[in-house]
């Protein structure tokens, strides 16, 4: 399965620098960064179902929120962040 680059919007129940520990430890990410709160950019092979069942089994059951990144993509951001989402978004690592 190709890579595809998905915002995570994390209830507030999640420690969002556990999970980014740990996608730093593992091959399941190839490529995250976040830049709002409760939110991670993440570039990974699995599908939303996956990665939210992997994020509720090793971080608990709390409110989340995933959906992919697709060129149908508006917000105020700076540049240097829409760079990154650009670039991964539709980079195939």
């Amino acid at each position: 399965m190709r890579s595809k680059l998905y915002i995570v919007l994390l209830g507030v129940g999640y420690n969002r620098d556990k999970l980014t520990e740990y996608l730093s430890s593992t091959d399941i990410s190839d490529f995250w960064f976040y830049n709002m709160p409760y939110s991670i950019f993440i570039k990974t092979r699995l599908t939303p179902t996956q990665l939210s069942g992997m994020i509720q089994s090793r971080f608990g059951k709390h409110f989340i929120f995933i959906t992919e990144v697709t060129r149908n993509t508006d917000g105020l951001l700076n540049k240097d962040q829409w760079d990154l989402i650009l670039k991964y978004r539709d980079y195939d690592v």
